[in-house]
């Protein structure tokens, strides 16, 4: 149910308090009952984790290690990206003690232009990334 001021903007696009992420308490003022993180993967892994009212309360991030078989040429291990990936979301929660289970939403950046073939049958990657 849509609060007060609050417009429905389709599936995609509904008010927080929609997901349970923002509620309102006795007074009618909204709070936070979660975290939102945000993972940058690019050639640094980054989790950056979002308080109720937008301030950054931690940070974690990897560099990635590139590798150059030919000039102009870049790749990078795709077990690597996805490690670190993960790695980066756990530390950052770690860090200021908030658990998997109170992160309500996760915003994604990637390598758009990165490509990777992965074997359908193993789900492992045949070869590196192409950056």
């Amino acid at each position: 149910k849509l609060k007060k001021g609050e417009r429905d903007l389709g599936i995609l696009c509904k008010p927080l308090s929609f997901y349970g992420i923002m509620k309102e308490n006795n007074e009618g003022e909204a709070y936070m009952t979660s975290y939102i993180m945000a993972i940058d993967q690019g050639t640094t892994d980054r989790a950056i984790l979002f308080d109720k009212a937008s301030n950054i309360v931690g940070v974690a991030q990897k560099e990635l290690e590139n590798y150059y078989p030919h000039p102009g040429w870049v790749e990078q291990n795709a077990n690597d990206i996805w490690a670190s990936t993960i790695g980066v979301m756990f530390e950052v929660l770690a860090k200021i003690g908030v658990r998997d289970t109170q992160v309500a939403a996760i915003g994604i950046t990637n390598q758009r232009e990165t490509t990777v073939v992965w074997d359908k049958e193993s789900g492992q990657p045949i070869y590196f990334a192409i950056v």
